[in-house]
């Protein structure tokens, strides 16, 4: 008699399945497309003839220029090196469930709670464009809805989870350490992105990639980690209207 096999909308903390067959090549995919948006990134910050981000040009070169490479590694990774070849079940994108819009909600709402705390939010949505343009309607639309997306599948999703599977330690350490790198990553692709910032939003995104990849390790699922980042999101933007 065959033995049931173990679900797959309960991979937590402790499951013992792994999503990624070859987590390391899926590591240096991973390696390959931080390292190319980088490349882009001073190379577009030192081009005189690149279009001012506050035009819609320039605001959607910008988003492509971060975003697209790590969507790209996403599926490169899970058709090459994950167990399934799907990016769902490798990076545990999986079906909605109400647990990931509470989770997401309760985690997004705190995050946002702590970093106002210590790091009010300030200005207008216009900020360094001067007035609401179509520009800054495009990089708060891709901040609300791209971002939270491509970043959590990137980071969490394929960072985090193919670091877990790596590791040669336990489940509960490999996991913690899988956190700590993929948040440090997380962090410097902002920094790279953002010139000139400062400790208050470092300390800010490096509190998100954290409470994320927590979200992200117990429940085994990236759809709580998904929703805590929109809310972060939207409520900054939020603020910047209000």
């Amino acid at each position: 008699m065959r033995a049931p096999e173990r679900s797959q909308d309960r991979p937590g903390v402790l499951a013992a399945r792994r999503a990624w067959s070859r987590p390391w090549v899926a590591i240096g995919i991973a390696a390959i497309a931080f390292g190319a948006t980088l490349l882009l990134l001073l190379v577009a910050r030192r081009s005189p003839g690149w279009p001012s981000p506050e035009g819609v040009g320039g605001a959607l070169l910008d988003i492509v220029l971060v975003l697209a490479p790590l969507a790209l590694a996403v599926v490169a990774a899970a058709v090459v090196a994950g167990a399934e070849r799907r990016v769902g079940p490798a990076t545990g994108l999986r079906p909605w469930r109400w647990l990931d819009v509470l989770a997401g909600l309760a985690v997004g709402l705190a995050l946002r709670a702590v970093v106002e705390l210590f790091v009010p939010t300030t200005g207008t949505l216009g900020g360094p464009f001067g007035t609401v343009t179509a520009a800054v309607v495009v990089a708060a639309i891709a901040s609300v809805v791209l971002a939270p997306l491509i970043e959590e599948l990137y980071f969490r999703g394929l960072v985090q989870r193919a670091l877990g599977d790596a590791l040669a330690a336990g489940r509960l350490l490999a996991g913690a350490v899988a956190i700590l790198i993929s948040t440090a990553a997380f962090v410097l692709l902002h920094m790279a992105s953002y010139a000139g910032a400062t400790l208050g939003q470092i300390v800010a995104w490096a509190l998100v990639g954290l409470g994320c990849g927590i979200l992200t390790l117990f429940t085994g699922r990236l759809g709580g980690a998904i929703a805590a980042h929109l809310v972060y999101n939207a409520l900054g933007v939020a603020l910047l209207l209000w």
